[in-house]
């Protein structure tokens, strides 16, 4: 055996918005530790009687569906957002004032809404005496129950990128896995899917106690695009592509044809030409 007939793959996943009829940029989703595909069918039977048994004659397929399966280790905002249905907020470094609302009591720890703060000035308190400030957090311990409220608070924050959950639709992708075989000498494979739909994330581990690091599963829905053609080399779900080889073969069939033009000096400008009945 050569191994040519074996598999064991390894590359890079990248996704991109599906904009019909538009090029739209790659982008990468970062490490990613597993990648499948899997196609169902639904199935009609006809059946015929025999001798007093009935069996199958024919099968049909009458729908087929397409999903994915992946997991992924880095939690950019950008796959934040498109596994927890958010559109993600920036906050730049900034000066603000916040209102603490009445009910604040002595030894109540109580959040703001931005967190790496400094300079922060209550109008009336002092910190130290009054409260303790966690700035990494953005968090005011009260020492004391102030007697004036609602309380004003002003500070700085170093600006942070947060994603609110399930706030808006979902968010159809293109899909684009560019793999390597390693069991057929790192021959290239390209997968493109070209309409998909990821489901919400069910689990996100936020405290682990494995050995390994903590990965997101996703699944996604692979959708018809019928703004494809069933009939081209490209299909209406996606492709598998194995990328032949550059030898001296295929560069045989290859003849350069030269083109120039003198704009302001001469430009030449070389297309590859398929020589046939040479």
């Amino acid at each position: 055996m050569d191994g040519k007939n074996y598999y064991y793959g390894q590359g890079r996943v990248y996704l991109s918005p599906w904009v019909p009829g538009q090029s739209t940029s790659w982008r990468w989703v970062g490490d990613v530790s597993e990648l499948s595909v899997e196609i169902t069918h639904d199935m009609a039977y006809q059946k015929n009687s025999l001798q007093g048994r009935v069996a199958n004659t024919n099968r049909f397929i009458v729908g087929s569906e397409c999903k994915i399966s992946t997991l992924w280790y880095e939690r950019s905002p950008e796959n934040l957002s498109l596994l927890l249905y958010g559109t993600n907020v920036v906050r730049r470094a900034q000066a603000v004032t916040e209102t603490l609302q009445p009910g604040i009591k002595a030894g109540g720890r109580y959040s703001l809404e931005n967190q790496n703060i400094w300079a922060i000035y209550i109008p009336s308190l002092t910190e130290g005496i009054d409260y303790l400030v966690d700035t990494l957090w953005g968090v005011l311990e009260f020492l004391k129950t102030p007697i004036k409220q609602p309380l004003k608070v002003s500070y700085k924050h170093a600006g942070s990128t947060s994603t609110p959950l399930l706030n808006q639709s979902p968010v159809e992708v293109s899909l684009r896995y560019e793999g390597i075989n390693l069991a057929e000498n790192s021959r290239p494979v390209l997968v493109e899917l070209f309409r998909l739909q990821f489901d919400p994330a069910t689990a996100i581990d936020l405290i682990n106690n494995d050995t390994a690091l903590s990965g997101m599963e996703t699944s996604a829905d692979a959708l018809l695009d019928l703004t494809r053609q069933s009939t081209d080399d490209f299909g209406q779900f996606g492709r598998f592509v194995i990328i032949n080889s550059l030898d001296a073969s295929s560069l045989g069939l290859l003849a350069p044809l030269v083109a120039s033009a003198a704009v302001g000096g001469e430009i030449t400008t070389i297309y590859p030409k398929k020589i046939t009945g040479e």
